[in-house]
Parts: C-alpha cells; sequence; structure tokens
C-alpha cells in the first residue's frame, strides 16, 4: 500500500492522494513541482 503524499503544483496550490503509478507518469501529468509524504509533516508525539 502507498503513503498519501503532498503535492505542490507550480500555480501553489496543493494536493494531497495515494500514488499509484510509475513515479515518472505521474509527475508528467500531474506536473507538480514539490511532493512530501504527510506522515513526515506531522509531529511525532510518541515519548
Amino acid at each position: 500500500m502507498s503513503k498519501e503524499i503532498i503535492v505542490i503544483y507550480p500555480d501553489k496550490s496543493c494536493s494531497v492522494f495515494r500514488p499509484n503509478g510509475v513515479w515518472e507518469t505521474l509527475i508528467e501529468v500531474d506536473k507538480f513541482i514539490r511532493w512530501a509524504y504527510v506522515e513526515d509533516l506531522l509531529p511525532n508525539m510518541e515519548e
């Protein structure tokens, strides 16, 4: 199962989704300029 990612597009809009394809095709079709795993952006609340 793939992890959720957040992507930023050239117009500064963003979207969150689970990618389900080949990265090169995904980037070419969606044309996003940056991405990150959503879980990496959340604080670690474990003690």
